[in-house]
């Protein structure tokens, strides 16, 4: 068996089929597994004498050494970047795992327990939006440039902290009343809810009452509501261009800015971790604490719609005073 017919198996088996049936995680997967095939179809299809390996048989990958691993490493480091390179490492090092348990001809992985260099580790991402940015980008999902599914999208992000394919992912079902069932996080934190502060729970009734019957989606790709919206790279560079930002701020930033925010109001850190879905660090907590924290929740989500309303207030179209944001 070749590399490239290994990798053909490789992506019918854990590429090319989601397992979740839910079609947000089904987006969500088939972007992510686009990445990975881009990875290692074009990065890793030839090796650093220009050799296609997709044409070598499976076991010549087994018998590449540590240090020809580490020389094709410092060689795309030249040209791809530490966060690239380190995907890279990371998709084939898995695909070769499997290799070695569902195929034969291949003995070993030389990627497996690789330690990077001096240079090689990646600086966590730390990007927060500035008032200034928030407030520019609010403007823009006001205008009618932007789509208006994507722009509720967003402002929901900013109001409760929730996950890209969470907010997208939202059936008519999920909401009631002032709380968001979120069943598709993402972590150990499992399901929760998510209370909505006054202009959070506007931006989805006026999203439902667009959308009338159309479809389970509250935030949907057409009018049939058949689908999430899932036309963010789009969207997210227009908005950024409208917002005429000088930087990338996606909407996992918009995550860290919450639970930024929510510390600077003095948010106690457990009710933000329950709040945004990051899973509890202590077991025991988890399993015997059955506090849902409701309250604590939606106390913290009305202090942060106030903190946005803030900084939002001098944004074309805003109401003056009192942290009100329009909707």
């Amino acid at each position: 068996m070749t590399v490239g017919e290994a990798l053909a198996a490789y992506f019918r088996a854990r590429i090319d089929e989601p397992k979740s049936n839910d079609a947000p995680d089904v987006a969500e997967a088939k972007r992510r597994n686009a990445g990975s095939r881009r990875y290692l179809t074009t990065l890793f299809a030839t090796d650093a004498a220009g050799t296609d390996l997709r044409g070598l048989p499976l076991g010549y990958v087994g018998r590449l050494t540590r240090a020809d691993v580490r020389d094709r490493r410092r060689k795309l480091l030249a040209s791809k970047g530490v966060p690239t390179v380190n995907r890279c490492t990371s998709y084939f090092s898995a695909f070769l795992t499997w290799a070695m348990d569902e195929l034969e001809g291949l003995e070993s992985n030389p990627l497996a327990g690789l330690r990077r260099e001096a240079g090689e580790q990646e600086a966590p991402r730390e990007v927060v939006a500035s008032p200034e940015e928030l407030r520019a980008m609010w403007k823009a999902t006001g205008g009618a440039e932007i789509a208006v599914d994507f722009a509720r999208i967003w402002r929901l992000a900013v109001l409760t902290g929730m996950r890209r394919s969470e907010i997208a992912g939202l059936k008519v079902t999920d909401v009631q009343g002032d709380l968001i069932h979120v069943s598709r996080a993402k972590t150990d934190a499992g399901r929760r809810c998510v209370p909505m502060s006054d202009p959070a729970r506007q931006i989805v009734e006026n999203a439902i009452a667009d959308k009338g019957d159309a479809g389970p989606y509250i935030f949907a790709t057409s009018t049939r509501g058949a689908r999430p919206f899932g036309n963010f790279s789009k969207q997210a560079s227009k908005l950024h261009e409208l917002a005429g930002l000088q930087r990338d701020v996606t909407l996992h930033d918009l995550r860290r800015g919450v639970v930024t925010r929510l510390a600077a109001l003095g948010i106690d850190r457990t009710v933000v971790k329950l709040l945004v879905g990051h899973a509890r660090g202590d077991a025991n907590a988890r399993v015997y604490d059955q506090h849902t924290y409701l309250r604590e929740m939606r106390a913290a989500v009305d202090a942060l719609a106030e903190d946005v309303g803030r900084v939002v207030s001098n944004s074309a179209g805003a109401t003056q005073g009192g942290g009100r944001i329009p909707v």
